[in-house]
């Protein structure tokens, strides 16, 4: 969703160069060939640009109402003490009962050998749940056991979010998966890397979409004791900093120190 962060300035000249289609025929006539073609070229890769932004942020805005939504039904849950959810049968959504207990043998087992000290597992198809499995505890120690109930935290759930609205954007045909995503954010043109000594030097290709929805950009958290964490400190990014600045400001930032890895 990086993409929505668009500098004032750049939105303002992709919606001129959107606007310059319209009277591309008359430039035609004006220039030659060639200085025709790069306007037209330019034109279209606004017009794109533009699409892509505004993809980002009804999707962003999607999400928004669903989180929302999420928390009236988790709060009614909690007060009321018991699930509000209904379990129906797997058959009626297409899924195989006899199927599902492989899950339910292979979350116990993981218990059981000791690998995961709790899991819950819950399915949903058709926007009805079919399955609900709990093995383990939710405290180890006192031996409180697992179930619906259980109050858990959730990491990285963003991710899911924004690379399900990123292949909605890609099916539109709005980026290809290999093109950098400096095309759309100019702050990560000209990347650097780190090498083992320290020094910087360029990047030998920029950051990809692929990059991004493959945890292989380089960028990193900002939250750990070595020197790329640092520059992310020092650079105004770190691990705290998203909370404090505005989504633009934070991906300006982030460029400044090299990616984690090459």
């Amino acid at each position: 969703m990086a993409a929505a962060a668009m500098p004032g300035k750049q939105s303002s000249l992709a919606a001129a160069l959107v606007a310059s289609t319209a009277v591309a025929t008359l430039i035609i006539v004006s220039f030659n060939r060639r200085r025709a073609r790069q306007l037209l070229a330019r034109a279209k890769h606004a017009k794109r640009h533009r699409a892509l932004e505004d993809g980002v942020l009804s999707l962003a805005r999607r999400a928004a109402e669903f989180a929302s939504s999420s928390d009236s039904w988790w709060l009614g849950w909690r007060r009321s003490g018991a699930p509000t959810l209904r379990i129906v049968p797997p058959e009626a959504v297409g899924i195989s009962s006899a199927r599902l207990t492989q899950i339910t043998r292979w979350s116990d087992g993981w218990v059981a050998a000791g690998k995961l000290p709790g899991m819950l597992t819950m399915i949903a198809r058709h926007g009805q749940v079919c399955y609900m499995h709990s093995s383990g505890y939710a405290d180890v120690a006192t031996k409180q056991p697992l179930t619906e109930r259980t109050l858990m935290r959730m990491y990285s759930m963003t991710k899911p979010v924004v690379s399900v609205a990123a292949m909605i954007l890609y099916e539109r045909g709005l980026f290809q998966l290999d093109e950098p995503i400096s095309k759309h954010l100019r702050c990560f043109a000209r990347p650097v890397v780190m090498l083992d000594d320290g020094t910087t030097e360029p990047a030998n290709r920029e950051i990809t979409f692929r990059d991004l929805l493959t945890h292989t950009s380089g960028l990193s958290y900002g939250d750990s004791d070595n020197r790329v964490d640092e520059m992310y400190e020092e650079a105004g990014c770190g691990w705290d900093m998203p909370n404090k600045m505005t989504l633009e400001e934070f991906v300006e930032r982030l460029p400044t120190p090299p990616p984690a890895f090459p």
